[in-house]
């Protein structure tokens, strides 16, 4: 009886304990290669074995015209319906007619031997096929429709190189899926999930394909990264330069798994190909500032008032004869367009001057203009114009106390949230697997 109720309690508690499913991932995913500015009214499209035409539903292609043959073929927008989209042969003939273009006309390439589905459009091949759509007031929106894990082999090899460690690349592998799976329909007012470039995930093709990311993809097949049950926004970067940042530093949002880390595993020999010296002049300081419609006048200053632990800067002002602009956490590495937040900034301006005396100590000078120096013909008094003798020749001081020329001394590249690509790197040269690297970048999660 006694062993009859332990068990029944077993059963209870193991019901009881709350589990959190695995997400489920889609079968393909559409990413938008022409779209609002860049939609256009024909694109050229190539099928090595033809193609199938219709709408997708269901995650399934409902066929309603076939091409069995090796074809080019002309998609455009008819002048003639708002809706339609009409396909034309090399002969310039007219095959097909789609009236309802609102709701998208699919075109999947029929298999060769191989069973590959291909097509190329624009001069440049995809995996899977292609969807057109006449959005209102919009020339023709050109999607790629791509089998998830496929659309991946042609992600990870643009975003890490293929010739990095494998443990590197499976990393960057499971990242790029987590961020996939979750902004599937980021941009459902277009009818795509996410575009091809750096503010989704870079995706050029097939043509950057290597078996080494391949074998990362397949390798890590359907793993993504949750934390308490749920995708992570599984954002990753370049270099961190040392340290990674805490998510309120840089967007304002707390995410309990991007903490401010120091980062041991960003090799010199890679890292340094991160290390940054941006000069510019007071005046090209304003043209940027009126470039982006802020009329500060002559610039007098541009100041770090505010740093985060990690060395990062996150209140930068920018101080003219005019106004002022102030930006806070990621505004100051866009504002000026630098390559992160973790820099320091150095002046040509000379605001305090010291004499160092016979006994050793040193004296601030309270006026440049008040200085005396010792000639061959006896003490003389400047005219308030020094200057310095060093290997490039004689330059002169600005003591003006109001900067000509601004240096911007950093280090990282990218926003430093997530996982630093160079570290995952560094950290698989050490021998570390891919799980540790993902462990140590995102705290606190789990790989499903």
């Amino acid at each position: 009886m006694i062993k009859r109720l332990i068990a029944v309690m077993i059963v209870f508690l193991c019901t009881c304990i709350p589990a959190f499913a695995a997400p489920s991932l889609p079968q393909t995913i559409r990413i938008g290669l022409y779209f609002e500015k860049s939609a256009v009214s024909s694109i050229p499209l190539t099928f090595t074995n033809g193609f199938e035409a219709g709408v997708w539903q269901d995650e399934k292609l409902a066929v309603q015209f076939t091409y069995a043959q090796p074809c080019v073929v002309k998609a455009s927008k008819s002048t003639a319906n708002a809706n339609e989209i009409v396909l034309i042969n090399e002969k310039g003939e007219t095959i097909f007619t789609f009236p309802n273009g609102d709701i998208g006309l699919d075109l999947m390439p029929i298999a060769g031997a191989d069973g590959k589905r291909d097509v190329t459009i624009d001069k440049v091949t995809y995996h899977g096929g292609v969807e057109l759509k006449r959005l209102t007031n919009s020339d023709m929106t050109v999607i790629n429709r791509v089998p998830f894990e496929q659309y991946l082999y042609n992600v990870v090899p643009y975003e890490l190189s293929a010739s990095y460690p494998i443990e590197a690349l499976k990393a960057q592998a499971i990242a790029a899926r987590t961020y996939a799976a979750r902004n599937i329909n980021r941009y459902k007012k277009f009818g795509f999930d996410m575009d091809a470039t750096t503010n989704c995930q870079v995706y050029f093709g097939t043509k950057g394909e290597h078996v080494n990311s391949n074998l990362a993809v397949d390798s890590t097949k359907g793993q993504v990264l949750t934390y308490e049950g749920k995708l992570i926004e599984a954002l990753f970067f370049a270099s961190d330069g040392g340290y990674t940042e805490d998510s309120v530093n840089v967007w304002g949002g707390v995410y309990p798994y991007f903490k401010a880390t120091r980062d041991p595993y960003e090799t010199a020999d890679i890292a340094s190909k991160y290390e940054y010296n941006v000069e510019m002049t007071a005046q090209k300081v304003g043209e940027l500032m009126q470039s982006k419609g802020y009329d500060l006048g002559d610039i007098l200053s541009v100041q770090a008032e505010q740093y985060s632990p990690s060395g990062r800067v996150i209140k930068l002002t920018v101080q003219g004869t005019k106004d002022k602009k102030t930006v806070e956490r990621e505004g100051a590495r866009t504002l000026l367009g630098l390559h992160s937040q973790k820099y320091k900034i150095i002046t040509d301006a000379i605001t305090q001057l010291f004499i160092v005396q016979a006994s050793g100590q040193a004296v601030a000078m309270q006026k440049p203009q008040t200085v005396h120096v010792m000639t061959a013909d006896g003490v003389a008094q400047t005219n308030g114009q020094l200057c310095v003798q060093s290997e490039n020749g004689v330059s002169a001081l600005n003591t003006g106390g109001i900067p000509t020329v601004y240096r911007f001394v950093g280090n990282g590249y990218g926003h430093a949230i997530g996982m630093s690509q160079i570290g995952a790197v560094g950290m698989a040269k050490q021998g570390f697997t891919y799980d540790k690297i993902l462990q140590f970048y995102y705290q606190g999660v789990t790989i499903e």
